[in-house]
């Protein structure tokens, strides 16, 4: 197996482990997640036609205004009560809670109105308190027959430990509980409290409106559940909570328009009436709306499938997407495979929008997005790892290769010329500290990175590689040469830039800073500071720095090295006349640091010394 399909499969092996892991057992926050992105793709739906069976009357803040604050006496909302009724409307729903008596005539009257126009009301849960039963309340109005599967966990509708009811004259209108809280996850259908189960407002007016006496409520498995009314099977979670559908247009009536004589509203007749309040800075804002719409999905049998109640499809799902996403990842190469990638991201999320717009069914991206996102994280940072090994792989066989070259010409150097190891290596250690030191001068540190002087020493041995095209007999010459002679020996620079050129054209190493400092090298080590040098008599900066630093190397060993037509210098010989050609032969600023390193000279030139005597070398 190579390195690339191997990696592809470490990459698809972790993120599907991930995504088994966020099917079978969901963390917390991936069931918010899945909640946001839920609300996140219903925001997108533009809101849709009602059944045309629910209707809202809201005491709105004109109500409000024009017939006093609220609460309103008990006889005021009778008298609301009444005129909805007289409008036609079918039946009546208070998303209200009266647990405190007034009056007992106002109380009456609430009550009786209540009666006559089949209005219901709803009590109260909590679920932090004790149980108290000495309350008494509320009936048990509408059964519901409860069946679990053998895979459903035991106890997973939400059990209330007290009932908060209505003053006892309005309790026996009280069909369900008002609860949307403490939950956050959907409105429950279903509380359990002293082992008997209660239906929610939602659920008794919507039973109560179809007539249906008998609900059935199905737990299926320890994340899904499903409520049976009459013909219509409506999707819940395992808690019996449902989870609304796209927002609805529902017809709204201001309660102010109810109490005016000149006003005769039509769109309450025949219809299902969910009274509430709507004003600012009142507890119970915004509930009307939220009751009718339940009160209609359940109407419709529209209400999402999920989250949390398509677990198999989202797993299926998963293992698709990552599918896809290693085929994408191997079959289509270059850039552009992230296009496709990306692509893949925006089809998850366009597909459980329509499911969720036309099917009524949320089968959340969420985990899907997350896996191909970890499988594409995993995947590069595994091609990353084995590019960079790559790399450095090439990196050392380049090292390598220079490495022989250097070895090979320095070697040819030697043989030919009669020089020595201890010479080269002097050459190679008086280049580092010299070029070190300068590193450290803000003028030089730009050009003598790491990198770029340990490539000068390891080609400093072959500074002089043209002198194996001069004559043995001019380079081993015991006496001065003629001018001639010095001509000849010159065009060793030319000759030794011709070697690398010729290598450079017929070889297939593509090395631009070798060939270029090692050219520089070659043909400059021999330029003087003050134009006076060969082969072109360049001067000042225009010599290359790395020629500048080998002509002081070069002329330091010379002197301090035995010649078959002298004897060696001292160092402080060697310096003084080293210090003499400041500014004239050497570049003042790299006699400086020579100045800084010449202990360090005295102590290799003292180490490394010479086997035998060495040809014209260096001032030559």
């Amino acid at each position: 197996m190579t390195l690339g399909r191997q990696s592809s499969v470490v990459s698809l092996l972790i993120a599907g482990l991930l995504g088994t892991l966020l099917s079978v057992a969901p963390p917390q926050i991936l069931e918010q997640g899945n909640r946001k992105t839920l609300d996140q793709l219903l925001s997108l739906i533009p809101a849709q036609s009602g059944s045309g069976q629910v209707a809202i009357v809201e005491i709105d803040g004109p109500s409000l205004t024009q017939i006093g604050r609220w609460p309103w006496p008990r006889k005021r909302t009778a008298e609301l009560v009444e005129r909805i009724h007289a409008a036609g409307a079918k039946a009546i729903v208070l998303n209200l809670f009266f647990p405190e008596a007034e009056d007992p005539l106002s109380d009456q009257m609430l009550a009786s109105s209540l009666a006559r126009s089949q209005g219901i009301t709803g009590f109260q849960f909590e679920f932090n308190s004790p149980s108290d039963s000495a309350l008494g309340c509320p009936p048990v109005v509408l059964p519901i027959v409860l069946s679990e599967a053998p895979p459903a966990r035991e106890n997973s509708l939400f059990n209330a430990g007290k009932a908060l009811c209505n003053v006892s004259v309005l309790q026996s209108a009280a069909k369900g509980f008002l609860n949307i809280g403490p939950l956050d996850k959907g409105l429950p259908m279903a509380i359990t409290y002293e082992g008997l189960l209660y239906p929610s407002l939602t659920l008794a007016a919507t039973a109560s409106f179809l007539s249906e006496r008998s609900i059935d409520l199905q737990i299926l498995n320890s994340s899904s559940a499903q409520l049976k009314i009459g013909n219509r099977t409506i999707p819940l979670d395992a808690q019996a909570r449902m989870t609304l559908g796209p927002p609805k247009q529902l017809p709204t009536i201001s309660a102010k328009d109810l109490f005016d004589p000149n006003t005769h509203p039509t769109e309450l007749a025949g219809k299902l009436v969910v009274v509430g309040v709507n004003a600012t800075g009142i507890a119970e804002t915004g509930m009307p709306l939220l009751q009718a719409t339940a009160i209609d999905n359940l109407l419709r049998g529209e209400a999402i499938a999920g989250p949390g109640t398509s677990r198999a499809t989202e797993m299926v799902l998963l293992i698709a997407s990552l599918a896809a996403s290693a085929l994408l990842m191997h079959a289509i190469s270059q850039w552009y495979r992230w296009l496709f990638w990306a692509g893949l991201q925006i089809s998850l999320i366009a597909g459980s929008w329509w499911l969720l717009k036309h099917q009524h069914v949320f089968i959340s991206p969420l985990p899907s997005l997350i896996c191909l996102w970890v499988h594409a994280i995993c995947l590069t940072s595994f091609q990353a790892r084995q590019h960079r090994t790559i790399a450095q792989s090439s990196e050392a066989q380049i090292a390598s290769a220079r490495q022989f070259l250097f070895s090979a010409l320095s070697m040819l150097t030697t043989i030919r010329h009669a020089e020595t190891g201890a010479h080269q290596q002097r050459i190679q250690l008086y280049l580092h500290s010299l070029a070190i030191a300068l590193s450290k001068k803000k003028s030089f540190a730009g050009e003598l990175t790491p990198e770029n002087i340990t490539l000068m020493v390891q080609i400093a041995p072959i500074h002089d590689i043209g002198k194996v095209g001069i004559p043995d007999q001019l380079l081993l010459k015991a006496g001065p040469l003629t001018a001639t002679e010095f001509q000849l020996i010159q065009q060793h620079v030319t000759l030794g830039k011709e070697i690398l050129d010729r290598a450079r054209d017929q070889s297939e190493l593509n090395d631009e800073i070798l060939f270029r400092l090692a050219s520089a090298l070659v043909y400059s080590h021999h330029e003087r500071w003050d134009g006076s040098g060969y082969p072109l008599g360049l001067a000042g900066s225009d010599i290359p720095l790395v020629a500048r630093l080998m002509a002081v190397a070069d002329v330091y060993d010379a002197l301090v090295s035995k010649r078959v037509y002298k004897e060696s210098l001292s160092h402080e010989a060697a310096k003084s006349m080293i210090l003499a050609e400041r500014g004239r032969m050497f570049d003042p600023d790299v006699i400086d640091g020579f100045l800084e390193v010449e202990p360090e000279w005295r102590r290799i030139r003292s180490e490394f010394q010479e086997g035998k005597a060495i040809g014209h070398h260096g001032l030559g």
